[in-house]
């Protein structure tokens, strides 16, 4: 809203929330990166590892995907503003969403804050 004030304008939807889980998922999906992290994800996902914000900003799979996320809304966004005929798309509110599930996933996270599995998970 504050980036397109006076804009009359409709705003509906929960895709900055639905991208703000993407981003949360991101910070547990690098950081499952062999079969036993994997595993937990599934199983108990309370215990598997999750990776830290440096961490996801210095390792290159995790900056690829959050790249490829940023691009394709980006993209998307403004395809479909420009092209879409009167179609328009919060591109804006996807990338608010997205980043602030990435920066504020502790907040809300119940599971083990370490990069790796506790010691004490067997699987």
């Amino acid at each position: 809203m504050a980036l397109h004030a006076g804009v009359n304008a409709s705003l509906i939807g929960a895709s900055g929330a639905i991208s703000g889980l993407m981003g949360a998922v991101f910070r547990l999906m690098y950081a499952a990166e062999d079969a036993r992290g994997r595993h937990l994800l599934r199983e108990r996902p309370i215990e598997a590892p999750r990776l830290k914000v440096v961490s996801m900003l210095t390792r290159r799979a995790p900056l690829v995907a959050i790249a490829a996320w940023v691009g394709i809304n980006v993209v998307v966004g403004v395809a479909m503003s420009s092209f879409g005929g009167g179609i328009a798309i919060a591109w804006e509110a996807h990338l608010g969403g997205f980043f602030a599930g990435l920066l504020m996933f502790e907040l809300f996270d119940r599971g083990c804050a370490d990069e790796t599995p506790t010691a004490d998970a067997s699987w």
